[in-house]
């Protein structure tokens, strides 16, 4: 095929990952998660959509980073580029999920964005060091 050769890079594409936030007090429940399906309930019917990855209300910030971000910052030192962003509306959870932790005396809660810059340092540290 033209411009494949055997040492070809993979092929990239963007992956998409939903993370369904704790419901608030009084909330009813209208979705349902399995591994990368979320299904949606309204009044009047029900629709699935599949995704790369789906994290239910009981994920944890560090599984969130280890199978969104965690790959791609190792790529930055490989040469690639990567981005990582969050889209939804207001109080959907992307401060939470992208930011910093509500308790700063704990990184349990870190987000997305310290986590990767963590593990940027750690590498950076760890280049120096051989």
């Amino acid at each position: 095929a033209a411009g494949a050769s055997s040492g070809a890079a993979p092929r990239e594409r963007v992956r998409v990952a939903v993370r369904v936030r704790p419901l608030t007090e009084g909330a009813k429940r209208a979705t349902a998660c399995a591994k990368n399906k979320l299904k949606l309930k309204t009044a009047h019917d029900e629709k699935a959509f599949k995704f790369d990855v789906v994290f239910d209300e009981a994920a944890t910030q560090d599984r969130v980073y280890a199978h969104t971000a965690q790959k791609l910052v190792e790529r930055v030192f490989d040469g690639r580029n990567a981005t990582i962003m969050a889209y939804g509306q207001t109080g959907s959870g992307k401060t939470y999920t992208m930011g910093e932790p509500l308790d700063m005396l704990s990184s349990s809660g870190d987000g997305v964005i310290a986590r990767a810059l963590q593990d940027v340092f750690e590498r950076c540290r760890a280049l120096k060091d051989c």
